[in-house]
């Protein structure tokens, strides 16, 4: 399987509304308030919000016009420091958290990717076949010092980012418009097909069928800069200008001060258009995980954001302090067991270790109860999960399998890094009760998928983090940099190619479910589970959609803290 997807395939239905009031932050527990709503409650997975009749439905974000006011700050604490205030540069979560208040993203996306909604774009339709996207942007939108942005900015940062002589960390990512190299780089002056057909109405070709929902998914960290305080900039200066000393977004927060490494000071954007937040200050603080639950509980901060999930002893502390812990709206952890299709060529050998597994103790003994074991990488509550596909623990019928697929008693090299090596452990336990033998080897995350990708390891269980977009794993391996599996099955490739090409919601649907099928027959690789954080709402800060944050892309502008 050569998996080059140049795009992730498109196929999601979403809905575009205002979701429940629940925050992830990618692998981030996030503390924050729900204000007086109660005894707030997350829907089922299984209930989802979901596609009307298989469409997409564009609307206006809710809640738009004035809020109340307030000046009152709003304190939050993350665990690590933020790496760059340059939305292209910045490759982490805290990073990111941040640049979004300061700058604009198209729309917002929550809960994974299961709800969208208008931001920067009011609305979006595919045009030229289903290779290009429009967006009409927001009338109303202006820089930070009353100059307003238009689909020219989102323009001029397109050609500038994809410029030769532009080095940032993250010089890939216009690589999906026609006009661009492998590496996100112009075939020639202005040669990136992103045009403004007037003022705020921004065009985009793609170099493969995309819907938009898919687009905005994979791209949520797309942000115009101004060009009006920018054009002047030499492409190859673009890293170490004055600018991101004190950037100019049009997002809700306007940036006031920064100690690097430590503390961030944003003011509210009374003039933003969706609406002035409710609030004065917000102020963000690098803070010990130790002292985020007395400090939570105290009042002294009113979001937190966690590198692990909730203990016993913490969740036990703050339900008794008086605040509600729930799960988030969706399962975005995904782990596996990555095979090594190059050393287990034998897809009954790959089956017969998948039907050895009890996911449900793996799950549990990771998760705490919390994950959802699955046969797929397609996120739970998404109308693409096949909910038909069962494997459950049968070690006769691995036993069958291994001796059917020729295993020859060899021993396989299996890499864990020290956090998952309890798993790893067990798993080896389950194996060898159908007689499959493999060797554990402790080493570190990065080491594990490097010797994966490299063919060093025959096993590893790494984890991922996963989005609406049905076949976001195939994109995540399809590079060389992340292929972990090395399968070589050409149906992979037809199914993944008609899944693209596919604009049809039901047809698309029907190739889904058929891919997840041929996947699991197959088993190139061994889904495990699925695992959403848990979220501990306070009372101090209303309004947060605490399932947006887990992809960086808060409604800032509706908080509202007394």
């Amino acid at each position: 399987m050569n998996l080059n997807l140049k795009k992730p395939p498109s196929g999601l239905p979403l809905t575009v509304l205002n979701p429940g009031k629940i925050l992830v932050c990618g692998f981030l527990l996030v503390l924050a308030a729900c204000g007086n709503r109660g005894t707030a409650k997350t829907p089922p997975i299984d209930q989802a919000p979901q596609s009307v009749e298989g469409r997409i439905h564009i609307g206006t974000p809710e809640n738009v016009g004035p809020r109340p006011y307030s000046e009152a700050t709003i304190n939050h604490g993350m665990g690590s420091p933020w790496d760059s205030l340059n939305p292209y540069e910045s490759g982490t979560m805290y990073g990111q958290w941040i640049i979004d208040k300061i700058f604009d993203r198209l729309a917002v996306t929550s809960a994974g990717g299961l709800i969208i909604k208008p931001r920067a774009a009011d609305s979006w339709e595919n045009a030229d076949g289903g290779k290009a996207i429009i967006f009409h942007l927001n009338k109303n939108s202006k820089w930070h010092d009353g100059v307003p942005a238009t689909a020219r900015d989102w323009v001029f940062t397109v050609n500038l980012i994809t410029h030769p002589d532009t080095l940032l960390a993250r010089g890939s990512f216009f690589n999906f418009l026609e006009g661009t190299d492998e590496k996100g780089k112009a075939l020639s002056p202005g040669s990136p097909k992103a045009e403004a057909l007037d003022d705020y109405t921004l065009k985009l070709t793609l170099k493969t069928i995309t819907i938009p929902e898919n687009f905005l998914i994979t791209n949520r960290y797309f942000v115009a800069l101004p060009e009006h305080l920018l054009k002047d900039v030499k492409p190859a200066e673009l890293r170490s200008v004055e600018f991101w000393k004190n950037p100019v977004g049009s997002g809700p927060c306007i940036f006031e001060f920064e100690l690097v490494g430590s503390q961030i000071i944003l003011k509210a954007n009374r003039d933003y258009h969706l609406g002035s937040p409710g609030f004065g200050t917000l102020i963000s603080t690098v803070m010990s995980n130790r002292n985020s639950v007395p400090s939570f509980i105290a009042g002294d901060v009113d979001i937190f954001g966690f590198s692990n999930m909730i203990s016993a002893d913490d969740r036990q502390v703050l339900e008794q302090s008086g605040f509600i812990v729930i799960d988030a709206l969706a399962k975005t952890s995904f782990s596996e067991i990555a095979l090594n299709n190059k050393t287990i060529p034998s897809p009954d050998v790959r089956l017969a270790l998948h039907y050895a597994l009890d996911k449900h103790v793996l799950s549990q003994m990771r998760t705490q109860g919390f994950g959802v074991p699955t046969v797929s990488s397609v996120m739970p509550g998404s109308e693409y999960y096949n909910r038909d596909l069962k494997i459950e623990r049968d070690v006769e019928k691995a036993k069958e399998l291994l001796k059917k697929g020729g295993y020859d008693g060899r021993v396989y090299t299996f890499a864990t890094d020290q956090g998952r090596a309890e798993i790893a452990a067990v798993v080896q336990q389950q194996w060898a009760e159908t007689g499959f033998k493999v060797e554990i080897f402790m080493t570190d995350a990065a080491t594990m998928l490097a010797g994966l990708r490299d063919g060093k390891f025959d096993i590893g269980n790494p984890g991922h983090s996963a989005t609406a977009d049905p076949l976001w794993y195939l994109s995540q391996i399809s590079s060389t940099s992340s292929n972990y599996t090395h399968p070589s099955d050409t149906k992979f490739d037809t199914l993944a190619e008609a899944i693209q090409n596919e604009l049809d919601p039901e047809n698309r649907k029907k190739l889904i479910w058929e891919f997840q099928a041929y996947v699991a027959e197959q088993t190139p690789w061994i889904p495990l589970w699925h695992q959403g954080p848990q979220l501990a709402i306070s009372k101090t800060v209303q309004n947060i959609d605490y399932n947006a944050g887990q992809m960086m892309s808060d409604n800032t502008w509706e908080w509202y803290k007394p």
